[in-house]
């Protein structure tokens, strides 16, 4: 199965954020999108679906499209991850940020801390924010390798009297692209359990990981922890259907559901449409071949950009990513006029993503989406190397 790229007049007809945030002369290379064409499977559906004239209520309960949704994700993760998660713990879910909201109203209360690596995805932060959670961090260490999780997560809590209710997890990880190791992260496991955190284990990602990384769900990682651990999942990203909303929630043990269900009403959670169920099932049924073209397409880019920003500019800093569409680049010692996502927006017309929303400390740094057609990405890296030559 072919990668289909969008032409660019395409993309600008889709309206979505990504390619209406700024001026028509700039390239969107910020917001998580990818500007290739639906995997056929998924467009055969979603077209099987308004043919079909089917917009009326999903049913609930033990049959319907609630129930294959997943059903399916239990397959998925035992035959891509060989993870065994008992389906009685899966709960659907509109969005990943919708439950990870859920998530901080079931086990904290307003004033408790969470937990979070930094950099993250700012939508970590927006949703601390809005429900009155407190930021504890630990910054990842940036050493000659890549970025690493601080080894000893609970002496930088100690340093500053920190005391989190919960441990907010992305892997693999945004913005940085790491694929973190079983030990790596067992310092964060150990410390959940020491002080009997919850762990909210975003894995979205999951399938966007490159050879030889391998993604292992947390809930496998630490069989010994998933009575604490909800793992979050779906196929938006992956398969590029993020205004389709469909999320799926695992809940390691009984008892963290019913504490769960206890404060989180069922209603709160909403339920996905059918076309984005219909998306869902498509996606991790049928389109393995999309998603392995996908990922053939993304290892040459990611490759290609890291080299081309390096080049352009010897004072720049970035690894090559392990994982996702997104390269995090650290330009703090390139004194760009402005800032790095200023001067890429003002001087090579390119929409990037600020480091100073991932968290504080992060000023200076910029995320790319890596993930367009062979023109477009061409085009930005052109648009880089030009405007950096230019200003030194």
């Amino acid at each position: 199965m072919s990668l289909e790229p969008m032409a660019l007049d395409a993309l600008h007809r889709k309206r979505n954020a990504k390619w209406s945030t700024f001026a028509p002369d700039v390239l969107g290379m910020g917001i998580a999108e990818m500007d290739y064409h639906l995997a056929p499977p998924i467009r055969a559906r979603l077209a099987s679906l308004l043919a079909d004239e089917r917009t009326g209520y999903p049913m609930r309960g033990p049959v319907g499209l609630m129930a294959d949704v997943s059903d399916s994700f239990t397959r998925r993760m035992a035959r891509v991850f060989g993870w065994r998660a008992d389906p009685a713990g899966n709960v659907l879910c509109v969005d990943l940020l919708q439950a990870i909201s859920a998530c901080l109203a079931a086990f904290s209360d307003p004033g408790d801390g969470v937990l979070i690596q930094t950099p993250c995805y700012p939508a970590f932060l927006i949703a601390l924010d809005q429900g009155r959670r407190v930021l504890h961090d630990v910054p990842l260490l940036d050493t000659p390798t890549g970025f690493r999780a601080d080894p000893d997560p609970g002496a930088s809590l100690a340093r500053r009297g920190l005391s989190p209710r919960i441990l907010l997890l992305c892997q693999p990880h945004n913005p940085t692209g790491r694929v973190f190791s079983r030990d790596e992260l067992a310092p964060y496991i150990r410390l959940a359990e020491a002080r009997d955190m919850v762990i909210v284990s975003d894995e979205i990602h999951a399938d966007l990981v490159f050879a030889p990384a391998r993604h292992q769900p947390l809930a496998q990682m630490f069989p010994e922890a998933a009575e604490r651990i909800v793992t979050l999942y779906s196929a938006t990203k992956s398969f590029n259907t993020p205004g389709l909303r469909c999320g799926m929630m695992h809940f390691g043990a009984p008892a963290l559901l019913e504490r769960f269900r206890a404060r989180v009403p069922e209603s709160l959670l909403g339920l996905p449409s059918t076309g984005a169920m219909e998306a869902t099932l498509a996606a991790w049924e049928e389109c393995d071949d999309w998603l392995a073209a996908l990922m053939q397409q993304l290892d040459t880019q990611r490759h290609r950009l890291t080299d081309t920003l390096r080049a352009a500019d010897l004072r720049m800093r970035c690894h090559l990513p392990e994982s996702t569409y997104f390269l995090w680049l650290d330009a703090r010692e390139a004194g760009l006029p402005g800032g790095p996502a200023r001067f890429l927006l003002e001087r090579a017309k390119l929409g990037v993503n600020d480091g100073a929303a991932f968290g504080p400390g992060w000023d200076g740094f910029v995320r790319f989406n890596f993930a367009t057609t062979p023109a477009l990405f061409d085009d930005l890296c052109a648009r880089v190397t030009r405007a950096l030559t230019e200003s030194s």
